[in-house]
């Protein structure tokens, strides 16, 4: 992830969905002064702050409990945005495209968005066993989490409903992957 954004973000920037605040607060540590930890979880957004005390960048990383479906930021105030495996556990799709519009809304220039793709072997059986994109995944022993399992075809529709023109969509995967698992959206938000 820091990979994609190194070379793209700047000041301030909004990681819209934290979690650990891994990617915020390394991008505080190595570039940014300003850096913006939005999570909907109170246990992701603590993890995240005491990560920024760990490292070192408590002055330029803020914590925020809010979400992505209703930012609580005014118009254009962030330069670059990012929002890692977040959108595909919204539901429904209104409220999906909902915070496609909200990211849109707060920032002016870069924005990045992560996606599970409905296209990976393991992925296309689960949608075929639900007859649905909206799927429940076992995560990391904690129970099931809601993911919507996307396909290019109904993202592009979705950035369309939410205002997005001249945006970028490629299959991307963290490792070395034959058939990538996740869908990369790329936008400059200036020209959109």
């Amino acid at each position: 992830m820091l990979t994609l954004v190194d070379s793209r973000v700047e000041d301030p920037f909004l990681d819209a969905g934290c979690g650990t605040g891994f990617v915020a607060c390394s991008l505080a540590r190595e570039k940014l002064d300003t850096v913006v930890c939005l999570d909907i979880s109170v246990g992701m957004i603590e993890r995240a702050w005491i990560r920024s005390f760990k490292w070192r960048v408590d002055s330029k990383v803020h914590h925020v409990l809010g979400s992505v479906t209703a930012l609580p930021f005014r118009d254009k105030c962030f330069s670059s945005t990012l929002s890692a495996a977040v959108i595909h556990h919204v539901y429904p799709r209104e409220r999906r495209i909902e915070a496609f519009k909200e990211l849109k809304r707060v920032c002016k220039g870069f924005i990045l968005v992560t996606l599970w793709s409905c296209s990976t072997p393991s992925n296309l059986a689960k949608v075929i066993l639900a007859r649905s994109r909206d799927v429940f995944v076992k995560w990391a022993g904690k129970g099931l989490r809601y993911y919507h399992l996307y396909s290019i075809g109904e993202l592009r529709e979705d950035l369309n409903a939410a205002g997005y023109r001249g945006f970028r969509i490629s299959r991307w995967d963290y490792s070395k992957r034959l058939i990538k698992r996740n869908i990369l959206v790329e936008v400059d938000a200036g020209k959109t």
